[in-house]
């Protein structure tokens, strides 16, 4: 597990890693979110209109 050690920038090259890995998921996270909200508002307008 040599290849993993990166000297003294270990933490600052493993904080990269992690914020980088973060956003990534946030990217699918948030507009699957959103997706949904927009969804519920649409069926609810919907049932308010009929």
């Amino acid at each position: 597990m040599e290849f993993l050690d990166f000297g003294k920038y270990n933490f600052y090259i493993w904080a990269s890693y992690g914020l980088t890995f973060l956003v990534l998921i946030l990217n699918v996270v948030f507009p699957v979110m959103a997706k949904k909200k927009q969804l519920h508002r649409i069926k609810r307008q919907n049932y308010l209109n009929q």
